[in-house]
Protein backbone atom coordinates (compact mmCIF):
# COMPACT_ATOMS: atom_id res chain seq x y z
CA UNK A 1 0.00 0.00 0.00
CA UNK A 2 2.64 2.07 0.74
CA UNK A 3 4.79 1.69 -1.80
CA UNK A 4 1.71 2.61 -4.13
CA UNK A 5 1.13 5.78 -2.19
CA UNK A 6 4.73 6.75 -2.98
CA UNK A 7 4.48 5.65 -6.96
CA UNK A 8 0.64 7.28 -7.77
CA UNK A 9 0.51 10.44 -4.99
CA UNK A 10 1.78 13.71 -5.45
CA UNK A 11 1.79 16.41 -2.66
CA UNK A 12 -0.80 18.54 -3.92
CA UNK A 13 -3.59 16.04 -3.97
CA UNK A 14 -6.78 16.08 -0.99
CA UNK A 15 -6.54 12.17 -0.69
CA UNK A 16 -3.35 12.18 1.14
CA UNK A 17 -4.91 13.62 4.32
CA UNK A 18 -6.67 10.29 4.38
CA UNK A 19 -3.18 8.83 5.08
CA UNK A 20 -2.12 10.78 7.60
CA UNK A 21 -3.66 8.93 10.86
CA UNK A 22 -2.57 5.53 9.05
CA UNK A 23 1.03 7.24 9.18
CA UNK A 24 0.93 8.33 12.45
CA UNK A 25 -0.10 5.13 13.77
CA UNK A 26 2.70 2.97 11.86
CA UNK A 27 5.08 5.30 12.87
CA UNK A 28 4.03 5.33 16.82
CA UNK A 29 2.89 1.74 16.80
CA UNK A 30 4.20 -0.48 13.95
CA UNK A 31 6.70 -2.50 13.42
CA UNK A 32 9.86 -1.51 12.40
CA UNK A 33 9.34 -2.69 9.13
CA UNK A 34 5.99 -0.70 9.09
CA UNK A 35 7.70 2.54 10.67
CA UNK A 36 9.88 2.40 7.67
CA UNK A 37 8.25 1.76 5.02
CA UNK A 38 6.02 4.35 6.38
CA UNK A 39 8.68 6.89 6.49
CA UNK A 40 9.92 6.05 2.98
CA UNK A 41 6.19 7.13 2.00
CA UNK A 42 6.57 10.52 3.89
CA UNK A 43 10.06 11.19 2.19
CA UNK A 44 9.07 10.44 -1.08
CA UNK A 45 6.10 12.55 -0.85
CA UNK A 46 6.98 15.32 1.29
CA UNK A 47 3.75 17.41 1.30
CA UNK A 48 2.74 20.29 3.24
CA UNK A 49 0.11 18.61 4.87
CA UNK A 50 2.78 15.83 6.06
CA UNK A 51 4.93 18.84 7.36
CA UNK A 52 2.23 19.92 9.77
CA UNK A 53 0.88 16.80 11.02
CA UNK A 54 3.71 14.82 10.95
CA UNK A 55 6.67 16.03 11.99
CA UNK A 56 5.38 16.09 15.63
CA UNK A 57 5.33 12.43 15.56
CA UNK A 58 9.18 12.12 13.57
CA UNK A 59 10.60 13.87 16.64
CA UNK A 60 9.29 11.96 18.79
CA UNK A 61 11.25 8.76 17.01
CA UNK A 62 14.74 10.70 17.01
CA UNK A 63 13.94 10.50 20.88
CA UNK A 64 12.97 7.13 21.73
CA UNK A 65 14.93 4.55 22.52
CA UNK A 66 14.64 3.47 18.23
CA UNK A 67 17.01 1.38 16.71
CA UNK A 68 19.51 3.83 14.72
CA UNK A 69 18.21 2.84 11.29
CA UNK A 70 14.78 4.45 12.58
CA UNK A 71 16.06 7.60 13.70
CA UNK A 72 17.99 7.94 10.37
CA UNK A 73 15.18 7.67 8.38
CA UNK A 74 13.53 10.13 10.76
CA UNK A 75 15.98 12.74 10.83
CA UNK A 76 15.69 12.40 6.61
CA UNK A 77 12.28 12.67 6.93
CA UNK A 78 12.19 15.87 8.75
CA UNK A 79 14.92 17.32 6.35
CA UNK A 80 12.31 16.55 3.41
CA UNK A 81 9.37 18.19 4.83
CA UNK A 82 11.73 21.42 6.56
CA UNK A 83 12.90 21.79 2.54
CA UNK A 84 9.24 21.75 1.79
CA UNK A 85 8.35 23.36 4.31
CA UNK A 86 10.35 25.95 6.07
CA UNK A 87 8.04 26.50 8.73
CA UNK A 88 7.99 23.62 10.78
CA UNK A 89 10.83 25.01 12.91
CA UNK A 90 8.42 27.44 14.29
CA UNK A 91 6.47 23.86 15.93
CA UNK A 92 9.13 24.38 18.62
CA UNK A 93 11.22 26.70 20.00
CA UNK A 94 14.64 27.08 18.70
CA UNK A 95 16.34 26.06 22.12
CA UNK A 96 14.53 22.68 21.96
CA UNK A 97 15.20 22.20 18.26
CA UNK A 98 19.11 22.78 18.99
CA UNK A 99 18.96 20.55 22.04
CA UNK A 100 17.81 17.70 19.64
CA UNK A 101 20.39 17.82 17.37
CA UNK A 102 23.12 18.38 20.01
CA UNK A 103 21.60 14.58 21.00
CA UNK A 104 21.85 13.37 17.87
CA UNK A 105 25.50 14.66 17.39
CA UNK A 106 26.06 12.08 20.30
CA UNK A 107 24.79 9.27 18.89
CA UNK A 108 27.83 6.45 17.88
CA UNK A 109 25.97 5.33 14.69
CA UNK A 110 27.59 6.64 11.62
CA UNK A 111 25.07 6.18 9.68
CA UNK A 112 22.70 7.99 12.04
CA UNK A 113 25.38 10.86 12.09
CA UNK A 114 25.67 11.01 8.59
CA UNK A 115 21.69 11.94 8.56
CA UNK A 116 21.58 13.94 11.07
CA UNK A 117 24.72 16.38 9.60
CA UNK A 118 23.08 16.25 6.77
CA UNK A 119 19.84 17.62 8.87
CA UNK A 120 21.93 19.92 10.99
CA UNK A 121 23.25 21.45 7.37
CA UNK A 122 19.78 21.92 6.05
CA UNK A 123 18.76 23.91 8.90
CA UNK A 124 22.28 26.36 8.94
CA UNK A 125 21.42 26.76 4.71
CA UNK A 126 18.45 28.71 5.77
CA UNK A 127 18.61 30.21 9.25
CA UNK A 128 21.12 32.10 11.07
CA UNK A 129 23.93 30.17 12.10
CA UNK A 130 24.99 31.41 15.25
CA UNK A 131 21.50 30.14 16.68
CA UNK A 132 23.07 26.78 16.47
CA UNK A 133 26.47 27.35 17.95
CA UNK A 134 26.01 24.70 20.45
CA UNK A 135 26.67 21.92 17.90
CA UNK A 136 30.19 22.92 17.47
CA UNK A 137 31.65 21.09 20.48
CA UNK A 138 29.46 18.03 19.63
CA UNK A 139 30.50 18.03 15.99
CA UNK A 140 34.73 18.70 16.97
CA UNK A 141 34.08 15.59 19.59
CA UNK A 142 32.95 13.76 16.33
CA UNK A 143 35.75 14.63 14.36
CA UNK A 144 37.94 13.84 17.54
CA UNK A 145 36.53 10.06 17.32
CA UNK A 146 37.03 9.71 13.73
CA UNK A 147 41.09 11.30 13.56
CA UNK A 148 41.36 8.52 16.68
CA UNK A 149 40.13 5.54 14.71
CA UNK A 150 37.59 5.09 18.06
CA UNK A 151 33.80 3.81 17.28
CA UNK A 152 34.55 3.04 13.58
CA UNK A 153 35.10 -0.32 12.26
CA UNK A 154 36.32 -1.53 8.89
CA UNK A 155 33.19 -1.33 7.38
CA UNK A 156 33.05 2.62 7.56
CA UNK A 157 36.57 3.09 6.02
CA UNK A 158 36.98 4.02 2.34
CA UNK A 159 40.51 2.90 1.19
CA UNK A 160 41.58 2.99 4.70
CA UNK A 161 39.95 6.45 5.15
CA UNK A 162 37.28 6.25 8.44
CA UNK A 163 33.65 7.47 7.05
CA UNK A 164 34.88 10.36 4.88
CA UNK A 165 31.60 11.25 3.83
CA UNK A 166 30.89 12.15 7.09
CA UNK A 167 34.24 13.78 7.76
CA UNK A 168 32.96 15.95 4.75
CA UNK A 169 29.80 16.56 6.42
CA UNK A 170 31.06 17.56 9.71
CA UNK A 171 33.89 20.29 7.99
CA UNK A 172 30.49 21.51 6.25
CA UNK A 173 28.77 22.35 9.12
CA UNK A 174 31.70 24.02 10.71
CA UNK A 175 31.94 26.58 7.61
CA UNK A 176 28.80 27.87 8.20
CA UNK A 177 29.79 29.27 11.52
CA UNK A 178 31.86 32.95 11.51
CA UNK A 179 35.18 33.19 13.72
CA UNK A 180 33.18 34.69 16.74
CA UNK A 181 31.56 31.02 17.42
CA UNK A 182 34.33 29.42 17.95
CA UNK A 183 37.08 29.99 21.46
CA UNK A 184 40.26 30.22 21.13
CA UNK A 185 40.29 26.44 22.90
CA UNK A 186 38.00 24.67 20.11
CA UNK A 187 40.13 26.53 17.03
CA UNK A 188 43.33 25.02 18.64
CA UNK A 189 41.58 21.47 19.05
CA UNK A 190 40.18 21.83 15.25
CA UNK A 191 43.26 22.76 13.73
CA UNK A 192 45.27 19.90 15.36
CA UNK A 193 42.29 17.38 14.51
CA UNK A 194 42.22 18.72 10.47
CA UNK A 195 46.46 18.30 10.68
CA UNK A 196 46.04 15.09 11.99
CA UNK A 197 42.97 13.89 9.26
CA UNK A 198 45.14 15.53 6.11
CA UNK A 199 48.19 13.74 7.34
CA UNK A 200 46.35 10.58 7.59
CA UNK A 201 44.47 10.89 4.04
CA UNK A 202 48.05 11.93 2.15
CA UNK A 203 49.36 8.43 3.47
CA UNK A 204 46.67 7.01 2.32
CA UNK A 205 46.71 8.70 -0.82
CA UNK A 206 50.36 7.78 -1.36
CA UNK A 207 49.67 4.24 -0.89
CA UNK A 208 46.70 4.51 -4.02
CA UNK A 209 48.78 6.29 -6.67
Amino acid sequence: GYLACSMLLYDNQEVLSLIINLLKLDIAKGDEAFQALAMHTIANIGSEQFAENLVPDLLKKLQSPTPAYIKRKAALCILRLYRRCPDVLEMEEQSQWVERMVQLMRERDIGLLTSAAGLIIGFLETTEPAEWAAVIPHVIAVLQDIATGHSFTNRHRYYDVPAPWLQVKLMRILQFFPPRCFDHKDVNHLNGLLNRLLEASEQQGSMFP
